[in-house]
């Protein structure tokens, strides 16, 4: 249902069968912002004394994965592609990615970021038609996407699957072998990050998590359900734990640049953080975004050499991602811009960055030289597979994530594989969960008063986004398999989008017999006896 009310439906799925992305992701998508919420809120609360009601709408928060498309609508006249955003199958809303038959299994090709290299590898192989492409400018490219992408499957078939993901990565180009649970839990990254973990007093069940690793504060174990306790007990608990000779706000060093004094009067929750914002493309930008609405002062380093396509100022996309925040123009490959990012980090509280894993060693701004320029920096890097480790290396996009963490593979309707989420439900994901882990850093430091390192595995968080079905993996030996709309934790019975008299489509989920006796009276269908309990209809 929030699917269909936020708009994710209208561009996920085939054109005459909507698809929700596998599991509830909506509920993910509501319960990162109102973590993000609650946190900002309560952080104003210490600055200010007074707390507020936040009100979140489920809906509203799904509509934030797709609000490039509400500017695919205002600025038809400006984007190259259709005005309304349709269902295409796997094709992204930019038509530059894509699920493919390979010779064995199913690839997500792309031609970026190395379109240059993709075209030549194709000649390699044998596909001269695209030998007219080579040496094109990006922004040209663009409107010569489909012959690429056209190229780029018949490239698919002449080799399995694991085999393209190699290749392609070998040359950086963001293929990636779509992966069903079971390979996804065997994951050599994940094993290698520890990424499932047991939980405490019950080693024998494992989870995938964290979300975001905090180098000065490691999440511990992940904790089982706790048993039933007395309010008064839980109340003792509380105020054993809080210790007034804690620093808090009012004590935090000079160090961090955002420090604020109690009973401030503020105008949003976040006023007075500074945030310097080294990312592009969408994951970070996101985090970023979030945190300049929220009111933090965020400085954003753009080059010419990225502003390209839908990451120039010139694009709507741009501001969809950018809105918020104040933009610089800085070469980092300079020899001065060493220094100039300096001067910004000494007075920031806050970087993020998305770079390639060693990027930012190599050009001098790694964590340890930033924490010695401002030991209260909280240094947030968002790769996709994390800054260490066999896959650390590779370059991905959301789609690449989808397709390695398991979610492409489960949304798909029963039997097909060439489908999976139509948007960048990913990059959203690990926005909201950067954001989310800044906030809780900043805690930290306003109890420490230090900073800390906190890397953010984009792959990791897809492989929360199922983690029901990797639960049911180690637990049960069961892996979840592509269903559709239906339920696939079998709780809602009806789920699913049915086709209605004008052409469009109508989202139906019934969560009890309430609502399925409601529905029967609200549309007079002929429903028996046997359709009257959850156990029948699922029958």
């Amino acid at each position: 249902m929030a699917a269909a009310l936020g708009g994710v439906l209208s561009v996920s799925g085939l054109p005459d069968q909507p698809v929700v992305p596998w599991g509830r992701q909506a509920f993910n998508v509501a319960g990162f912002v109102a973590a993000i919420s609650g946190l900002a809120a309560v952080r104003a609360a210490r600055v200010t004394g007074t707390g507020q009601l936040i009100d979140v709408a489920v809906h509203e928060a799904v509509c934030t994965t797709v609000e490039q498309l509400f500017f695919q609508n205002w600025f038809a006249d400006r984007l190259p592609y259709p005005e309304v955003a349709v269902r295409q199958g796997s094709l992204h809303w930019i038509r530059a990615y894509q699920v493919v038959p390979a010779q064995e299994g199913w690839e997500l090709v792309t031609p970026t970021p190395n379109a240059a290299g993709a075209i030549a590898w194709m000649i390699e192989e044998g596909l001269p038609e695209v030998g007219e492409l080579l040496g094109l400018p990006p922004e040209v490219l663009v409107g010569r996407v489909d012959l690429v992408m056209g190229a780029l499957t018949a490239l698919a078939k002449t080799k399995d699957a694991a085999t393209l993901f190699r290749e392609a990565q070998a040359r950086h180009v963001a293929f990636a072998e779509v992966l069903a649970v079971g390979q996804v839990a065997t994951n050599p990254q994940h094993e290698f990050r520890g990424f499932f973990r047991s939980v405490s007093e019950a080693p024998d069940v494992h989870v995938p998590g964290p979300v975001a690793r905090f180098r000065a504060t490691p999440v511990p174990p992940p904790a089982p359900p706790g048993l039933p306790v007395e309010v008064a007990d839980a109340l003792a608990a509380w105020e054993q734990v809080a210790n007034p000779g804690s620093p808090g706000l009012a004590a935090r060093p000079a160090s961090a640049p955002g420090s604020a004094s109690a009973s401030a009067p503020i105008a949003k929750p976040l006023q007075g953080i500074r945030v310097l914002d080294l990312s592009h493309v969408l994951a970070g930008p996101m985090a970023t975004r979030v945190l300049g609405d929220l009111g933090a002062d965020v400085i954003k380093v753009q080059t010419a050499e990225r502003a390209t396509i839908v990451n120039s100022p010139e694009f709507p996309y741009f501001y969809v991602w950018n809105r918020s925040k104040r933009d610089v123009a800085l070469n980092l490959k300079h020899p001065g811009a060493v220094e100039v990012v300096r001067r910004l980090v000494e007075q920031s509280d806050v970087l993020i960055e998305n770079f390639s894993a060693g990027v930012l060693d190599r050009l001098g701004i790694s964590y340890e030289q930033a924490e010695r320029w401002n030991p209260g920096i909280v240094y947030v890097t968002m790769s996709g597979c994390g800054h260490e480790g066999p896959w650390s290396e590779l370059v991905t996009y959301a789609p690449t994530i989808h397709a390695l963490c398991g979610l492409t593979y489960l949304s798909n309707p029963p039997g097909r594989g060439d489908v999976g989420p139509g948007f960048s439900l990913n990059d959203h994901a690990a926005g909201l969960s950067a954001a989310v882990a800044v906030l809780t850093a900043l805690f930290e430091r306003d109890r420490s008063g230090r900073g800390q390192h906190v890397d953010i595995s984009q792959m990791e968080t897809g492989g929360y986004l199922i983690g029901p079905a990797l639960l049911d993996w180690f637990a049960n030996g069961r892996e979840a398999q592509p269903v559709g709309n239906r339920d696939p934790f079998g709780e809602l019975v009806p789920n699913e989008c049915y086709a209605t008299a004008d052409g469009g489509w109508l989202a139906v989920s019934c969560r009890d017999d309430g609502d399925w006796t409601r529905l029967v009276e609200a549309t007079a269908i002929s429903a028996g006896p046997d359709l009257a309990t959850w156990a029948g209809r699922r029958d």
